[in-house]
C-alpha cells in the first residue's frame, strides 16, 4: 500500500513516517531531533531528508532534493547522473566570490577560525622575539609628540548618505571596503552586530562555504580525493552534499580513470573479468539456457545487467565491493558458470564457437583470451585474424604466445587491459571491404 504524499518542496516529496528506526533523526529544516511519536514527521521517498510535521518546517526546508526532476526519468543507475570523480580541490573557493554567505540559504559568515597547525622553527622563534621588542620600542616612541601629529580639521571627502557608515563596519576609506559593504547590504542581516554571525564551514566536495545550519560536520568520502590521490578518508562536506553523495552512491555510474586503473591491481583485474564476460553477448540471443542462467546469475549475485554489457563502467557501491575483494569474487564464480555451460557441448553454442576468418578444426569460445567479436559481421575470430580499423596489422600474430598467458595468472589481465580491441574487423572483411 502507497503512502498518501503531504508535502512537495523544493523537489522532495514527503510523506508520512512512523518508522522507529527515523526517531532521534535531525529535521533538515529546523535541525533539531525529531524524539519519536511525540512530534509527528515526514520522511522524503527520494532521499534520506526528515523533516517535522509543521508548517514552520515544511516552509522553511531550503535544501533542494537530489532527485528532483530525475527519480522519475532515472529511476536506476544511469549515465546521465554526474558524480565530481575529477576536480580535487576548488582554488577559487573564497567567502568573498560568495559575498560572505552560506552558499545554500544566504546567512552571513564570519572566516573559518585557523585550525591548521603551526610548527615553530628557529627562525619564527627569532622574528617573534624582534616583534615583542619592537613593541616594547613603541610605547616609549609615543611619547614624542611628532610621532602622532594632529588630525586636519577638514576632511578630505565627506560621505552624507547613512548607508555608508555603520558601528560595525566603519566609514569607506578604499574600494575594498565599498566591496564589502555591497555585499553585506546586498541582504537585510539578521544579527545586530557583524561579531554574532556564525564561522563559516567549508565542504570539500562543492568547495563552498556554508553556515552551521546548513553544514553539520558530516563526514563523506570524497570520489575525486580517492580516484586522483588514492585518499579513501572522510572529509567534512556540508548537508546537500550528504543528500547528494548518498543518493548518489548506487545511482551514478561513470567510467572509471585510466591512471586509477594502472595503479591498482584489483581494478585491472575486475576490468580483465568484465571484459571477457562482455564477449559472451552473441550467445545470450541465440542460447535460450545461456540466456536464462545469466538471468539467475545476475539476480543471484544482485548485478545489473550494464555490469556485463559496460566493462568500463561502475559505481561508488561496486567501487566499495571491489576494495572488499567481494566483487572480483562473484564475477570469476560468473564466468566460471557461464565456461560451465560452454564445456557442455550445447549445440547453439558450439554454432557459434569457431574463427570466422580462419575455420580452424579447434573451437573458439566466446571468453577465451585469444577471441574477438568482428564489429562488421558479428562473430567470433582469433586475435591474430582481426584487425583493429584504426591499424593495419594484427593484435597479436603469435597464438602459441596467446594461450601461455592463459596459463599465468597475472599475464593474461595485462594482454585483456593493453588490447581490448573493441573496434576489431577480421582478414574477410577487411578484404571484402
Amino acid at each position: 500500500m502507497s503512502k498518501s504524499l503531504i508535502h512537495q518542496q523544493n523537489g522532495h516529496s514527503f510523506v508520512a513516517n512512523f518508522l522507529a528506526k527515523d526517531w532521534g533523526s535531525v529535521c533538515e529544516s529546523c535541525c533539531s531531533s525529531i524524539h519519536g511519536s511525540l512530534k509527528r514527521f515526514l520522511s522524503c521517498t527520494s532521499c534520506d531528508a526528515v523533516i517535522h510535521w509543521s508548517q514552520d518546517c515544511m516552509q522553511g526546508l531550503t535544501r533542494r532534493c537530489p532527485a528532483s526532476q530525475n527519480i522519475e526519468i532515472y529511476p536506476l543507475a544511469n549515465e546521465d547522473l554526474k558524480l565530481n570523480i575529477k576536480v580535487v580541490f576548488n582554488f577559487s573557493a573564497s567567502l568573498a566570490a560568495q559575498h560572505w554567505r552560506c552558499a545554500e540559504c544566504g546567512r552571513g559568515l564570519l572566516p573559518p577560525p585557523h585550525t591548521f597547525p603551526v610548527h615553530e622553527s628557529p627562525q619564527l622563534a627569532a622574528v617573534s622575539s624582534t616583534r615583542d621588542s619592537s613593541k616594547e620600542m613603541a610605547k616609549f616612541v609615543q611619547i614624542i609628540d611628532s610621532v602622532q601629529p594632529p588630525l586636519s580639521h577638514y576632511p578630505v571627502k565627506c560621505v552624507e548618505e547613512n548607508d555608508y557608515f555603520s558601528e560595525d563596519l566603519g566609514p569607506l576609506v578604499t574600494p575594498a571596503d565599498a566591496i564589502v559593504h555591497a555585499a553585506v547590504t546586498k541582504f537585510r542581516q539578521s544579527v545586530k552586530k557583524v561579531s554574532d554571525l556564525p564561522c563559516a564551514k567549508y565542504c570539500n566536495y562543492t568547495g563552498q562555504y556554508y553556515c552551521p545550519r546548513c553544514h553539520w560536520d558530516d563526514t563523506r568520502v570524497i570520489p575525486a580525493l580517492f580516484f586522483m590521490l588514492n585518499d579513501r578518508h572522510s572529509r567534512l562536506v556540508c548537508r546537500t552534499s550528504v543528500l547528494w553523495l548518498d543518493y548518489a552512491w548506487t545511482r551514478c555510474i561513470f567510467r572509471v580513470p585510466n591512471p586509477w586503473i594502472k595503479d591498482t591491481f584489483k581494478a585491472q583485474h575486475m576490468l580483465a573479468l568484465r571484459l571477457r564476460l562482455n564477449r559472451f553477448k552473441l550467445y545470450i540471443p541465440a542460447c535460450t539456457i545461456m540466456a536464462e542462467l545469466k538471468i539467475s546469475l545476475l539476480k543471484e549475485f544482485a548485478f545489473p545487467d550494464w555490469m556485463l554489457e559496460q566493462p568500463y563502467s561502475l559505481t561508488m557501491h561496486f567501487l566499495d565491493q571491489l576494495l572488499d575483494s567481494d566483487l572480483l569474487k562473484n564475477l570469476s564464480q560468473i564466468l566460471f558458470k557461464l565456461d560451465e555451460h560452454l564445456l557442455s557441448d550445447c549445440v547453439d553454442c558450439n554454432s557459434l564457437s569457431k574463427c570466422n576468418a580462419c575455420n580452424g578444426e579447434n573451437k573458439l569460445f566466446g571468453s577465451a583470451v585469444d577471441a574477438t567479436i568482428c564489429t562488421k559481421c558479428n562473430l567470433y575470430c582469433h586475435r591474430m585474424c582481426a584487425k583493429s580499423r584504426k591499424s593495419t596489422q594484427p593484435v597479436e600474430s603469435n597464438l602459441e604466445a596467446i594461450s601461455k598467458l592463459i596459463q599465468n595468472d597475472n599475464s593474461w589481465i595485462d594482454f585483456e587491459i593493453s588490447h581490448p580491441l573493441f573496434d576489431a574487423i577480421c582478414c574477410i572483411c577487411a578484404k571484402n571491404s
